[in-house]
């Protein structure tokens, strides 16, 4: 039994056992399930609002962050602008500093060698040039030779036998003459070559101009 009430009814004929109708059980039963299916739904609807909230949240959060990591993007990037031409004037500042210090250098050197007395320096003394040959013109009879002299110059010519040579010195300073000590000079020639010496009598080379005429 299941702890519903009997009933008895007595009959004319016969008496009956007849049990109850459950209905009122079922309809408790079915008003108790109503109730749990709407906190059910009203858990569930909780939750999806909980989580709608909480994306919203994240969201704003992270659109919160991305303008601050632009800024410190833009920020690093300004700095960077502002630096790197203060590096680059530092660093030409540096290097025209590095070279005047190299320039001073120099000049100081340049000074210091100035104030050197200069060296004893061996200047090859002059000579004079080796024997020199005067030749005349095609149908001249004259001939004119400018040139310088040290100490001694030998000049030579071709003549014939019997012929006569004059010549004579144009000097300044009558520095130069011949070897007989005059500034002229004749005599018959031989065949072959005819020779005049010239002689400086002053201290340092002197020019002259030496006119030979072979008659």
């Amino acid at each position: 039994m299941d702890g519903t009430p009997l009933k008895t009814e007595f009959d004319e004929e016969r008496s009956t056992l007849i049990r109850e109708p459950r209905a009122p059980v079922q309809a408790n039963i079915q008003s108790r399930k109503f109730p749990l299916v709407g906190c059910l739904v009203i858990a569930l609807l909780a939750l999806i609002a909980v989580g709608v909230v909480t994306g919203v949240v994240f969201l704003i959060r992270d659109s919160s962050k991305v303008p601050v990591k632009q800024t410190n993007i833009s920020s690093n990037v300004d700095s960077n602008t502002v630096n790197k031409p203060a590096s680059n004037l530092q660093d030409q500042q540096a290097e025209i500093e590095r070279q005047k210090q190299e320039l001073a250098n120099e000049r100081k050197k340049l000074d210091d060698q100035k104030k050197i007395p200069p060296t004893n320096v061996n200047v090859p003394a002059a000579v004079d040039p080796p024997t020199s040959r005067i030749t005349f013109h095609r149908g001249s009879v004259e001939e004119t030779v400018t040139g310088s002299v040290v100490k001694k110059r030998t000049y030579v010519l071709r003549t014939l036998s019997g012929q006569a040579l004059s010549a004579g010195i144009r000097t300044s300073g009558n520095c130069v003459v011949f070897s007989n000590g005059s500034s002229s000079e004749s005599y018959t020639t031989s065949q072959g070559d005819s020779s005049l010496v010239v002689v400086n009598n002053c201290s340092s080379p002197a020019k002259f101009n030496l006119t030979v005429s072979v008659r």
